[in-house]
């Protein structure tokens, strides 16, 4: 575990906003990821719900335990609470996350709008893993895994998380991949996604397929020249929160009740 002193459990911003977030961190990563954007948008108005998806923050191997349908099911439980309660719901996401919130959207057409990170819909290589998670449960030494975030001089924030692939969960994001690729059209809603162009952990067409394929009529793709793979802890930082509140301002009733 990459940091593990920190506190990576899920977390809530509640002041009684009219409009809410649902954000959500990305695979092998914990709520830690998405705390910085958190507490911005939170400052700006809206309630933010971080959840932590099954089988992290504790051990690879029960991340092995667990299906893509645990990761969609516990947000579904969750997404279904928070659109009983608002006005308006957003869902956001980094990586994994953005690609577990294109599933959302395109399952309830009732969610307000889209912020997508590294949407994660295309990872090289990655379907390997449905063979080589018959071998070896894990990818990558732990501590020497040549993981872009782990090198945390270079980003400004901190990052909690498994510093190895736990293999079948490796193909359970693949099986997850090809679920909401097949359903990208079903997504209208508005959407901004964000892509660093220095990513090295998916391939960097992922947000353009993203882009390209889902239906909403309101849709804008920003690429990010100095930012890798996690653009929500990375040096771009403050200019995706403008970017975001600006998308989202447009769109919510973010006044406190």
């Amino acid at each position: 575990m990459v940091n593990p002193q920190l506190n990576g459990e899920e977390f809530e911003l509640i002041n009684n906003y009219n409009a809410c977030i649902l954000l959500t961190h990305g695979f092998t990563a914990t709520p830690v990821e998405v705390r910085p954007l958190a507490e911005r948008l939170f400052d700006a108005g809206y309630d933010v719900f971080a959840p932590l998806l099954p089988g992290h923050n504790t051990d690879p191997f029960d991340m092995n335990a667990k299906k893509y349908s645990d990761w969609t099911g516990y947000l579904e439980q969750k997404l279904e609470v928070i659109l009983s309660k608002y006005d308006s719901v957003f869902v956001s996401g980094e990586s994994m996350g953005g690609l577990l919130s294109c599933y959302l959207a395109e399952k309830y057409p009732s969610i307000s709008g889209l912020l997508l990170f590294a949407p994660a819909l295309s990872v090289k290589n990655l379907s390997l893993l449905g063979f080589i998670r018959f071998f070896k449960p894990y990818l990558g030494t732990p501590d020497k895994l040549n993981n872009e975030n782990n090198d945390e001089d270079e980003y400004p924030f901190t990052w909690k998380g498994y510093n190895v692939k736990p293999t079948k969960a490796g193909y359970e994001l693949y099986r997850l991949q090809k679920l909401v690729r097949h359903n990208l059209a079903n997504i209208l809603q508005p959407t901004l996604i964000f892509q660093g162009m220095l990513d090295q952990t998916i391939e960097i067409n992922s947000a353009e397929i993203v882009y390209q394929h889902i239906s909403s009529p309101q849709k804008e793709l920003i690429y990010l020249e100095n930012s890798r793979h996690c653009v929500i802890l990375d040096k771009e930082f403050d200019f995706i929160v403008e970017k975001s509140l600006i998308f989202l301002n447009k769109l919510a009733s973010n006044s406190a009740t």
